[in-house]
């Protein structure tokens, strides 16, 4: 927090110095003069060409206010041969590397630093983005973020070491410290909390929400993990849904496996488990029970009661039993005898 007030303190008193310089004295004079009551160094001319600072026969800094608009401060930092523009540099090596790149914003030091013809790029933070070369339109901020990143683009890594190892993994949205630390190449992810899919590498389309969501998580891929510490024993397995704080599956490698409620745990692929095992759970609802019957979900008939057709098997419709017959009762009595006739 305070190296970003810092930075923050800095940015505004360079804004203050920009808006003087087309009123500069020209520093080979030696001289100052006064400008709505400050002192200044630079050029007296209006568009003399890119002011630069030097210490001893190093370059510290260049504002340019010609055609490619750039800015650099720091030892090292983006170099005045670039031919990019509307690039920002501030830190020791910040965008030293760059040279047609655009858009490129990077404040901290070696953020950006190998960045050559990346467009679009913002990194805050020390070695941000540090090993960018053509990615474009990343967004790192934190420490670490996205230092490992060379050729991916659409990226935001926000936090401490948020993707900090990620190379040409594309389009992840990390936010959180840790989150997606070791992630590689997955791509498509989106993650939310304190090292959330931490041990991420290679696996994709993954929704990752709450601190420590998907932690064991290292090539599964299509998961939807929301709640915190969920889906804490699937590394590999694919497609399934784990909502709820610590819900998760019975063992890795299960496939469209869902588990509903905190505690949940599923016992199979292709399971539905609703609420944890520990204690009794109603489950209220409003509608029919439609089973899939062949070709159309099936809501059956009054009286109708649902009847199981084993594992694996949709349950269909059937006509309550009829029950045994019940047993013959006993013979009647024997009737009076007629009168005799005459």
């Amino acid at each position: 927090m305070k190296k970003t007030i810092l930075c923050f303190k800095f940015i505004m008193l360079l804004l203050m110095v920009v808006t003087s310089f087309n009123n500069l004295y020209s520093q080979s004079t030696n001289a100052t003069n006064t400008y709505s009551g400050f002192e200044y160094l630079g050029y007296t001319a209006l568009n003399p060409g890119p002011l630069y600072f030097k210490i001893g026969a190093n370059g510290v800094g260049w504002i340019d206010n010609t055609i490619g608009f750039n800015t650099g401060f720091g030892w090292l930092s983006l170099p005045p041969a670039t031919t990019g523009s509307n690039n920002s540099g501030f830190g020791y090596k910040a965008l030293s590397a760059n040279t047609s790149g655009q858009n490129n914003t990077a404040m901290g030091t070696q953020a950006l630093q190998f960045n050559t013809i990346g467009v679009g790029n913002n990194a805050f933070g020390l070695v941000a983005l540090q090993n960018n070369t053509t990615g474009d339109r990343n967004t790192a901020n934190g420490n670490g973020a996205l230092a490992a990143n060379t050729t991916a683009s659409f990226n935001v890594a926000m936090g401490w070491q948020t993707m900090l190892v990620s190379t040409t993994g594309a389009e992840n949205s990390a936010i959180g410290t840790q989150s997606l630390l070791a992630n590689t190449i997955g791509a498509n992810n989106a993650t939310l909390g304190y090292q959330a899919g931490l041990v991420n590498t290679t696996g994709s389309n993954n929704s990752m929400i709450g601190n420590h969501a998907a932690i064991a998580n290292t090539t599964g891929s299509n998961n939807t993990y929301i709640g915190n510490a969920t889906g804490a024993t699937n590394t590999t397995g694919a497609f399934n849904t784990l909502l709820g704080d610590n819900s998760n599956v019975a063992a890795d490698g299960y496939n469209h496996a869902t588990a509903i409620g905190s505690d949940a745990v599923v016992p199979a692929s292709h399971t539905v488990s609703l609420g944890n095992t520990t204690t009794n759970n109603n489950v209220v609802f409003n509608g029919a029970l439609m089973p899939w019957n062949v070709t159309f979900y099936d809501p059956g008939t009054t009286g109708q009661v649902l009847t199981s057709q084993g594992t694996n098997t949709d349950p269909i419709w059937a006509n309550a039993p009829t029950g045994p017959t019940g047993p013959t009762g006993p013979t009647g009595l024997t009737g009076a005898t007629g009168l005799t006739g005459p």
